[in-house]
């Protein structure tokens, strides 16, 4: 069964606030985890969204992460 699809739409300051957790410093990972998951759901012109699934097999987590953390 699949899960319904939000659609994630981050400002270039998110965008960058995001990946500077993921780069720079010392954070928790289940931050840089969610962090990975929203700049790969994001949604860009002329740029494919990449599937649940597949997020969730790159993180090893579940889709059902992947869903609660584009839902939040």
């Amino acid at each position: 069964m699949r899960g319904k699809v939000y659609r994630v739409h981050l400002t270039k300051d998110e965008k960058k606030r995001l990946e500077e957790n993921v780069s720079q410093g010392v954070h928790p990972a289940r931050q840089v985890r969610r962090a990975h998951i929203l700049l790969l759901l994001n949604e860009e012109e002329g740029k494919p969204v990449t599937e649940q699934s597949e997020i969730a097999a790159r993180y090893g987590c579940t889709t059902r992460v992947v869903y609660t953390v584009s839902r939040q």
